[in-house]
């Protein structure tokens, strides 16, 4: 007996996964992981950092708000939306942030997304807006601690409140921190309850115009302050935003202040805390369709879109290459030699039928089938022998079947010249019922 093949399975069904699907899960695998990281987007970390606000609209949704953090994406009816919380992560907002060479630029940064005033005033003159003025730099964010060496300059925030609100001289507004450690503010609740707001190195401001709700005039936390110098547009800043991020939350009556400040500015419509960096509003249009142009689709081949549009093109290209190339073009007068080649074979068992030696004509026999097999599974053009191919593919779809396969081959190689025709049929029979049930399941 010959020794065994080393391409087939030594085990039984099971014993060993065939690389195709190990190939196949580790692509799934780094396809869902790709999507899960795109989808997340770049500021997840933030968003869920002591800087960040998720734990505000987590807290809002369960006290029975209708409320959720916004990344951007898709457009949001204006009239549907009760309060725009609005937090600012740019501290220099006419200039673009310039990504960090050393450690400590990374810590002392003062800008975490890039932000642009006028999709700012944009997004407050759509719907009621709480505009949230930075504070920290980005090492209170990676480090989690809140140093006072880690807070913004004033002087900045107040740059940033006067961008927003226009940069007319009526209004410009100050900025200045609080020089001890913990600072208390009197709220009092809409059910008349009075609360206290706790926030560390407390951080106010002064606007020309604002009116003071948390805080006193010239150092107002929260204050509602014209958008504009007509007082068209109002627009509630809080100057602090310890008193509802995600670090600010568990100091004081902070969580009780938050939740009932947004639920009465929302007035029972849709609280969205917004980390976009482009308007996603849109205003009624009554029943006029909205005018549709190129940008709309090309939105569907932008990122992360293209990177399925390239995935496709792959696919495509693969399937186009395993048609044309590697299984090979119809050749032309194939008939005529498929014809002849039929003819030398039919002549050949003739003769041999004739001398008796039907062994001989079943190993014959045996060959142009297997040739045939791997023909149909691969194509013209493998450059193995037909065995082997058949016994591979054999072993990668069912064990059993690989052993059975190769046990017959060995059987039909070791048979006598002068094999009774009953066994040479039996022989036969057996191998048409093997390899019809692998072309079949291929």
């Amino acid at each position: 007996m010959r020794p065994a093949d080393p391409a087939r399975p030594a085990g039984g069904r099971g014993a060993a996964l065939p690389a195709d699907s190990l190939a196949i899960g580790l692509a799934l695998a780094l396809a869902l992981g790709a999507m899960a990281f795109f989808a997340a987007g770049p500021g997840q970390e933030l968003r869920r950092a002591p800087s960040g606000f998720d734990g505000l609209a987590i807290w809002l949704a369960e006290g029975g708000l209708d409320a959720r953090s916004f990344r951007g994406g898709w457009t949001i009816p204006a009239e549907e939306v009760g309060l725009t919380v609005l937090p600012i992560y740019d501290a220099a907002l006419d200039a673009p942030r310039v990504a960090p060479r050393t450690e400590t630029e990374l810590l002392l940064q003062r800008d975490e997304l890039d932000m642009d005033p006028e999709v700012l005033r944009e997004k407050a003159r759509l719907a009621p807006t709480l505009l949230i003025l930075p504070k920290w730099r980005s090492g209170m964010r990676l480090a989690g601690v809140a140093h006072p060496s880690l807070l913004i300059d004033p002087a900045d925030a107040s740059t940033v409140l006067g961008q927003v609100r226009g940069r007319a001289r009526d209004l410009a507004g100050v900025v200045r921190h609080v020089p001890k450690p913990f600072s208390e503010f009197d709220y009092r609740a809409s059910d008349g309850r009075s609360l206290r707001a706790q926030l560390y190195l407390a951080q106010t401001f002064d606007g020309a115009g604002c009116r003071p709700e948390i805080g006193r005039p010239g150092a107002m936390i929260l204050g509602l302050c014209p958008l504009d110098v007509e007082g068209e547009r109002w627009v509630h800043v809080l100057s602090d935003p310890d008193l509802m991020d995600n670090h600010g939350l568990r100091l004081g009556d902070n969580a009780e202040i938050a939740r009932d400040l947004v639920g009465r500015l929302a007035d029972g419509g849709r609280v969205i805390v917004d980390y976009s960096d482009e308007v996603w509003l849109v205003e009624a249009r009554g029943y006029d369709h909205p005018e549709r142009t190129w940008a709309d689709l090309a939105r569907f081949f932008a990122f992360p879109f293209s990177l399925l549009w390239l995935a496709a093109g792959a696919t495509l290209a693969l399937f186009l290459w395993r048609g044309g190339v590697r299984a090979g073009p119809v050749i032309e007068g194939r008939t005529a030699l498929a014809a002849s080649g039929a003819v030398r074979l039919g002549a050949r068992a003739r003769l041999m039928r004739l001398t008796g030696q039907d062994g001989a004509l079943l190993r014959a026999y045996a060959q142009a089938r297997l040739g045939a097999a791997a023909h149909g599974l691969v194509g013209p053009r493998s450059q193995e022998p037909a065995e082997t191919t058949v016994l591979r593919i054999a072993g990668r779809r069912d064990a059993d079947l690989a052993r059975r396969l190769g046990a017959l081959l060995d059987r039909i190689r070791a048979v006598a010249p002068d094999l009774p025709p009953e066994a040479a049929i039996a022989h036969v029979d057996e191998l048409e019922t093997l390899l019809t049930r692998l072309t079949d399941d291929a």
